[in-house]
């Protein structure tokens, strides 16, 4: 479904509670476990984000829709987390659980090259992990993602 572009704000607003506010359409993603917030559904945002900042996401009516990570990208923000916690290293932690699980399941054994983490799909958005033989590559699809690294390595 394509979804329609409505400019950003051309300059930031103050976000209520430090967080950002996602117009109606987001809101209804986001309700469906949509992942990403893009930056023309943005309604307003705490001044001076840098890539990587975790944020909770709001609507106009103040309703939570989770935590992410903000970025300056086509996508504005990540969301990892559909409640209120915090992005840390035992949610990463266990997302990469989750995912080495199912790769267990569905990968023939003495398989050296597969992929580990599928991103959205692991619910690790942004996050791609590679396994060949003994090395493991990691790919971030945005510099918003950088802060999951530490994390990813420790766990890897």
């Amino acid at each position: 479904m394509k979804r329609p572009y409505r400019a950003p704000p051309s300059r930031p607003s103050q976000a209520p509670s430090g967080a950002v506010v996602v117009n109606g359409y987001s809101a209804r993603w986001l309700n469906q476990d949509f992942c990403w917030v893009y930056p023309a559904e943005v309604v307003q945002r705490p001044p001076n984000l840098k890539p990587g900042q975790e944020v909770k996401l709001i609507d106009e009516q103040g309703k939570a829709y989770g935590v992410g990570l903000w970025d300056d990208g086509w996508i504005s923000a990540r969301r990892y987390r559909a409640d209120e916690g915090p992005i840390d290293a035992a949610l990463i932690h266990s997302r990469l659980d989750l995912a080495y699980a199912l790769r267990q399941q569905v990968v023939e054994p003495n398989t050296t090259a597969y992929r580990l983490v599928n991103a959205e799909n692991d619910e690790l958005p942004g996050l791609r992990v590679d396994v060949w033989g003994h090395y493991a590559t990691i790919t971030l699809d945005a510099p918003g993602v950088a802060p999951l690294i530490d994390w990813v390595c420790a766990w890897l």
